[in-house]
């Protein structure tokens, strides 16, 4: 965390306001759960959005929801800009893509 917090103040060098960065922040205070509520509707508009246009179930867009895992198996290339490649199952079905098999051989 506190390598987190510099990284912020780097490039927020002209903001003379006090980072609190912390763990369960949302619980401490009131200000970054009403943040927290307010990030979670907007995602989950922009995931209505994207559900409209690509016109398959795409789920709630959460790795640990099966729609999503089986429409990202299904669609691994055919969407690059809306799955997070730091997800571990983008990265476990990007292994699994490029490994070999014997018949490759």
């Amino acid at each position: 965390i506190p390598t987190y917090k510099n990284f912020l103040k780097r490039h927020l060098k002209n903001i003379k306001t006090e980072l609190v960065v912390e763990h369960k922040a949302d619980f401490k205070y009131a200000v970054v759960s009403a943040a927290s509520i307010i990030a979670k509707v907007i995602r989950d508009k922009e995931i209505k959005e994207i559900q409209k246009k690509i016109k398959e179930p795409i789920g709630s867009g959460y790795p640990s929801d099966p729609v999503t895992i089986n429409f990202l198996k299904k669609n691994y290339n055919n969407y690059p800009k809306i799955f997070r490649k730091e997800w571990a199952s983008w990265k476990n079905i990007n292994k699994k893509k490029k490994q070999k098999s014997l018949k490759d051989f």
